[in-house]
């Protein structure tokens, strides 16, 4: 089944980033059969809940993240918000402890890993591993437990769930509930909403053995990356997004910048409108009066070229040598209000300009 996921995945152009890993595949073979990970740059518009990101030392975090684990020793990462609260001092957030391999959880959450030890640790446990397991919510060992998040916060009610990695659209090669079923971890998380200084949730891990119940790990600010903050002193860290796009935090604290116009710029741009519109109206009314002014005395206008007979000679020009200079290229229309129009407007802006 993990052949079959793979295929239409490695079908799809990766972008891999040169900076992780040589640009090369990660092999990793904690889930007791090999996989391939392979760590591709997107844009942040292209981040879903769920997905796992990684975010490098002194880059902009894209999403709210869940922090999973880190460079630093316990699984810790620092990041500045001066960019979200103004404070410039770093901020220490800490990565809930992850059981690898049925290992003790706390034990997991001290010393210093490898990225391959992390992503190893990560894979054991979503859906990267195990592309066709359910959740650790849908264990029937925590069925006897009540709901959570209780929270009494306006406009914030209610939860969601995310699975880790991308989910493989094929629902119905998923494992069923009961015994030998397969489970990931998943996180419960409170909606969108915009607290920064607040969060709730938590982490189900799977169970440490067949039958047995599945560990829930609760979550806080502590635990929460804001999109928007600075990665300082740590190489790397990794996280599942939480809130993305239009729901992250950051966003929905944000609002519409006030217009910076003073009363006099109003009144000039107002001004300014009036000008143009009166100047539209003149031109109009120009060129409709000279259209109606040169059918009038079109007979009389022999000296602009205009004449309906175009054999007849140039008056006056009928004496002497006069008489050889022969017939004009006479016109036999005046301009129409289009062509009096931009007449009227050129010679206008001519004038302006002298």
């Amino acid at each position: 089944m993990l052949e079959d996921a793979a295929k239409s995945w490695w079908t799809k152009t990766v972008k891999r980033d040169p900076h992780l890993n040589d640009g090369k595949d990660l092999i990793v073979s904690g889930v007791g059969h090999e996989t391939r990970i392979a760590f591709e740059s997107v844009h942040r518009m292209n981040i879903h809940a769920g997905d796992l990101v990684l975010v490098r030392n002194r880059e902009m975090i894209p999403a709210d993240l869940i922090l999973l684990a880190s460079a630093n020793e316990g699984g810790n990462a620092y990041i500045e918000t001066s960019s979200i609260d103004g404070e410039t001092n770093l901020k220490i957030r800490n990565s809930p402890p992850i059981q690898f391999n049925g290992g003790d959880a706390t034990a997991q959450s001290h010393g210093v890993e490898s990225m391959k030890q992390v992503v190893e640790r990560i894979a054991n446990i979503s859906v990267i591993g195990h592309p066709y397991a359910i959740s650790s919510l849908s264990n029937p060992a925590n069925a006897d437990e009540g709901p959570i998040l209780e929270r009494n916060v306006s406009g914030n009610c209610g939860r969601f769930k995310l699975l880790f990695g991308k989910v493989v659209p094929n629902d119905t090669k998923r494992s069923t509930v009961g015994e030998g079923a397969t489970y990931i971890a998943t996180l419960t998380s409170e909606r969108p909403n915009t607290h920064v200084n607040t969060y709730i949730g938590k982490l189900s891990l799977p169970p440490d053995s067949e039958g047995g119940r599945s560990v829930h790990q609760p979550l806080n600010i502590e635990n929460l990356l804001l999109r928007g903050a600075v990665l300082r002193n740590t190489e790397w860290i990794i996280g599942v997004a939480c809130f993305t796009g239009a729901d992250t935090k950051l966003v929905m604290n944000s609002v519409a910048t006030p217009s910076k116009f003073s009363q006099m710029d109003v009144l000039i741009n107002r001004t300014v409108f009036l000008v143009l519109f009166i100047m539209l109206i003149c031109v109009c009314s120009l060129g409709a009066i000279a259209v109606y002014e040169n059918k009038m005395c079109f007979d009389q206008l022999w000296y602009t070229g205009f004449s309906t007979a175009t054999s007849d000679p140039w008056p006056y020009f009928n004496l002497g040598e006069s008489s050889d200079i022969g017939s004009p290229e006479w016109e036999a229309a005046t301009p129409n209000w289009i062509q009096s129009t931009i007449l009227v407007r050129l010679v206008e802006m001519i004038l302006l300009c002298l």
